[in-house]
């Protein structure tokens, strides 16, 4: 803190350097934000490190977030251990799961001096120092794969908007988020997402997931709604689905995943794709409509959701359309008719017939 540097001040003559992962200012001090390496210095870092990494700097320098640390663990792993392949080190690191424990492992058997850091306890230090309740909030933002708007912290949260920002602004001072001021947006390094979902408390993770899937069905709602309106509000609803496409696409993935035997994820998986089906249209490749919608359609008839049914089959047909696929689509509208026919929607029949 301030209080704490003030009597190590030295004398205009010389320059002092103070480096904290907790966010402050004082008086004649500067600020400046140490952020990950660019690309490119981080495959030089690793390559100064460890020449043999050669043409997988890359792909390792990606698996490590860029992130300073986790370069020279990795770089200083491989040096020493000379009989292990670049390739089967990459791999593991590949595995979300075990990345940290990985990490660790290589720091010890890189033989680095012991005032050199754990990356763990790195991280650790920040987490520890929070209360259990902002511990819980910052455990939860592990489930975004993505940039997030405050909007998001605070629905997966299910609190007020001036306590979400609070506990938003928290976590920044601890240096366990980031916020671009130019979009407005908070997001994780890769590996602070990947210890954030390794202190997850049993159920927790599900109880996040769920909200966090519900929360961007309804965006992906908006968005559709904006692209309808028309006129200049046909740019933003596209706007907004582009920004939010990986938190979108990564909620319906994961409902789709884990709607069996359970209603409220059958439910959420039947009226995704129908909540966007405009700009969907848009952006999907056909391909994956088809996906999105064979699923639409399993999870509608499982909830007897017959208006539901006949949406996915109307919307397949359209995307086999799409793919010049005439005989295919004729086969889905006509299955959508019947459907549309039995329980009165007399525009949907019309659709079908158009």
């Amino acid at each position: 803190s301030a209080d704490q540097i003030a009597p190590l001040t030295p004398p205009e003559t010389c320059a002092m350097l103070v480096t904290s992962r907790w966010t402050f200012s004082a008086a004649g001090l500067q600020n400046h934000r140490v952020d990950v390496m660019r690309e490119d210095e981080a495959e030089k870092f690793l390559l100064e490190l460890c020449p043999r990494i050669g043409e997988n700097a890359p792909e390792l320098a990606k698996n490590c977030g860029y992130l300073p640390l986790a370069l020279r663990i990795a770089g200083s792993f491989l040096w020493v251990n000379g009989d292990s392949r670049v390739e089967n080190y990459i791999k593991s690191l590949a595995d979300r799961k075990k990345r940290l424990e990985m990490f660790d492992d290589s720091r010890k058997r890189a033989e680095l001096p012991e005032t050199e850091p754990e990356l763990l306890a790195t991280f650790e230090l920040s987490y520890n120092a929070l209360s259990e309740e902002d511990r819980k909030r910052w455990r939860m933002l592990g489930v975004f794969p993505a940039s997030f708007a405050a909007t998001a912290a605070q629905a997966v949260w299910e609190t007020e908007e001036s306590e979400a920002i609070n506990s938003l602004g928290l976590f920044r001072r601890y240096s366990l988020i980031e916020y671009d001021e130019a979009s407005s947006r908070y997001s994780l390094h890769d590996l602070l997402a990947d210890f954030a979902l390794a202190q997850v408390e049993e159920g927790e993770e599900v109880e996040a997931r769920l909200k966090h899937a519900s929360h961007y069905k309804d965006v992906l709602s908006a968005a559709d709604d904006l692209y309808l309106e028309g006129g200049e509000n046909i740019l933003l609803g596209l706007k907004l689905f582009d920004i939010e496409w990986d938190n979108i696409r990564t909620g319906f993935t994961w409902v789709a995943a884990n709607s069996a035997n359970n209603a409220d994820l059958t439910k959420l998986c039947a009226e995704y794709p129908d909540a966007g089906v405009y700009v969907l249209s848009l952006r999907q490749h056909p391909r994956e409509k088809i996906r999105w919608l064979e699923l639409s359609f399993v999870a509608s008839r499982e909830i007897g959701d017959r208006r539901g049914e006949g949406a996915a089959l109307g919307n397949l047909g359209l995307a086999y359309a799409d793919l010049g696929d005439a005989r295919k689509a004729i086969e889905f509208y006509e299955q959508a008719l019947v459907i549309d026919r039995e329980i009165g929607d007399r525009r949907g029949e019309g659709a079908d017939l158009g």
